[in-house]
């Protein structure tokens, strides 16, 4: 199941699009092509406001014509619909305008300027369905599930997820030895949005977010990638009525089993001396202490694990 349903397709004709990847040359597959796979998946594709755009539906199918208001009309507000088009400035400000966008470089637009779109295809090869449906669900704002333990869901964080989170982090016991995070809760909310929307995608990891099965939000917990620092590090934060339960343990092992799947060979992890509690955790995970280290103006331990 695809939570994307709809492509506003809006490139100038399907002719003067012929794609061209990194090294300048064609790709193989034509925007027809690509229709009808999308179709065949049932994925809707409509034509949006470019003009001289040539029809191109599978077996007759007309998209252009009368779908093309419905697109405009419609469109901008629909669940589940993307638009995808080589106008890189249309395509900005699609993004501005937070509508999931995908951006297609052609043979004339190379080099143009692409700030703020976060999603890019070199050629229609490259808009292949798995990568439209992440580029979808990033900018929709949609999570991916992570991983599930025995009494536990850790998925990627959600915009519902702010307020859960923001209560948690507002609990001075419980981010005594943590970076420091925005206080107001307009801040932190865009702080946290901030961060799901370009760190999963970059990365492919992150914080996550922790939920019991019933769905209640209880924490967060993942890999982190420190500036100066080549493998990533684990970090974990349990809301303070869940703690004492083992609940970090279960979460953060299999995390780390999670991350042997990712390809990962190494994971750091930092403590303070005086947090006796991390402390143990990481020695009870299989954490090896490696030396004493200043981050951010504190004195830390760090220690690391081999996955194997």
């Amino acid at each position: 199941m695809f939570y994307l349903k709809r492509v506003v397709l809006e490139v100038d004709s399907d002719e003067s699009f012929r794609g061209v990847s990194l090294d300048g040359e064609e790709c193989g597959k034509t925007m027809k092509d690509w229709i009808c796979f999308l179709q065949s998946l049932g994925i809707e594709v409509v034509r949006g406001r470019q003009t001289g755009a040539v029809e191109s539906g599978c077996e007759g199918k007309s998209q252009s014509g009368a779908n093309q208001s419905g697109a405009n009309q419609n469109g901008a507000n629909q669940i589940g619909t993307m638009w995808v088009t080589n106008d890189l400035a249309k395509a900005r400000e699609y993004a501005k305008q937070k509508k999931p966008v995908l951006g297609l470089f052609d043979d004339h637009n190379l080099g143009q300027n692409v700030d703020g779109i976060s999603y890019l295809a070199f050629d229609i090869e490259e808009a292949e369905v798995e990568y439209l449906e992440e580029a979808y669900r990033r900018q929709a704002g949609i999570p991916y599930d992570v991983l599930e333990t025995e009494r536990c869901l850790v998925r990627e964080t959600a915009r519902e997820d702010a307020e859960a989170l923001y209560q948690i982090y507002a609990e001075p016991s419980a981010t005594a030895y943590m970076e420091e995070l925005p206080k107001d809760r307009d801040a932190f909310c865009a702080w946290l949005e901030d961060y799901s929307k370009n760190v999963y995608g970059f990365l492919g990891y992150g914080i996550w977010t922790v939920c019991l099965k019933d769905g209640s939000v209880i924490g967060r917990a993942g890999l982190n990638l420190r500036g100066g620092f080549d493998d990533p590090e684990l970090g974990y934060l349990i809301a303070k009525p869940w703690q004492g339960q083992g609940i970090a343990y279960e979460v953060c092992s299999a995390i780390l089993e999670h991350a042997k799947t990712m390809g990962l060979t190494q994971v750091l992890a930092f403590a303070e001396p005086e947090n006796k509690a991390s402390i143990g955790l990481l020695a009870k995970l299989g954490f090896e202490r490696k030396q004493e280290i200043n981050l951010d103006g504190k004195d830390c331990i760090e220690f690391s694990m081999e996955l194997t």
